[in-house]
């Protein structure tokens, strides 16, 4: 922007002179006030072993239950919250409430700790796990790994029955939520 100003004026006092070689009077003055100008470049950034793309990711599952999740506001926190922290979420309105979250373990546990907050009749987690996966130079996104999501559903979805939120889901997986929502499962 600075040499684009520099140029345009140099060119209006070749005109206003009369220059006749304004192109070989720009080219000069351009070359000075290049000349004079300092450039600082920035040192290319060496990848370490410390650097974070190359560390392991933490992930977190938590399951929450509520002995009710009925109000509207408490339910659109939810689902935005979950946007906000590229979480993978499965909701369950009603009695009881219940949440199962999945994501970067920090995220997760922002999440929980904004659930907390509101106002609740009683809710506790009843389940959590972190899990390390490494990260490779590529930078995968962890929902490549989630245990929760798979292509044919959304990331974020409210459900109408506790059956939803388990179908899909690997056995090991099913037995941990059902077992944290203390239910035993049926055959059949």
């Amino acid at each position: 922007d600075d040499l684009n100003h520099f140029v345009q004026n140099t060119l209006d006092d070749s005109t206003a002179d009369g220059m006749e070689y304004r192109v070989y009077n720009l080219y000069t003055r351009c070359i000075e006030h290049l000349s004079d100008m300092v450039f600082t470049e920035e040192p290319a950034r060496e990848t370490s072993a410390e650097d974070p793309k190359d560390e392991p990711v933490n992930v977190s599952l938590v399951v929450i239950w509520s002995h009710h999740l009925l109000a509207t506001s408490k339910r659109k926190d939810i689902l935005e919250w979950s946007e906000e922290l590229d979480l993978c979420t499965i909701s369950k309105p009603g009695y009881p409430g219940v949440i199962v979250v999945e994501g970067l373990e920090d995220m997760v546990k922002e999440f929980v700790s904004r659930i907390k907050s509101l106002n609740w009749q009683a809710l506790s987690v009843r389940h959590e796990e972190t899990s390390v996966i490494a990260e490779d130079k590529k930078h995968l996104n962890w929902i490549s790994s989630s245990q929760l999501h798979t292509d044919s559903e959304k990331k974020i979805r409210e459900v109408e029955h506790i059956s939803e939120i388990v179908k899909g889901l690997s056995p090991e997986l099913e037995e941990k939520i059902l077992t944290a929502l203390r239910i035993q499962k049926t055959n059949g």
